[in-house]
């Protein structure tokens, strides 16, 4: 359930199309555009999404997301996946801003 008193919710602004609710804080970030469009891989849209909503949320820091995909994402996926979270993080900080 949702607490519309204080509630959020992130979603992919080319995936979902949401309507709105009274009181319920919306946050819309391009996670699938921005992979596709910058990264040229649709599939780093979660990674885009996770430093977005890090970012938002603050529920993992930025350093620790960082070193959190140094150390456990395959060697040859590191560099796609660190720049998914940095354009994520980027979102994010715009999106805030909106807050």
């Amino acid at each position: 359930s949702v607490n519309r008193d204080n509630g959020l919710v992130i979603y992919d602004s080319q995936l979902v199309d949401v309507g709105e609710i009274s009181g319920l804080k919306q946050v819309a970030v391009p996670a699938t555009g921005t992979a596709m469009n910058e990264l040229n891989n649709k599939q780093a849209a979660n990674i885009v999404m996770l430093g977005a909503v890090a970012t938002i949320t603050g529920i993992v820091g930025r350093d620790t997301l960082i070193s959190v995909i140094k150390n456990n994402v395959p060697e040859r996926f590191i560099k796609l996946n660190l720049e998914a979270a940095e354009a994520g993080f980027a979102l994010g900080e715009a999106a805030a801003r909106g807050l």
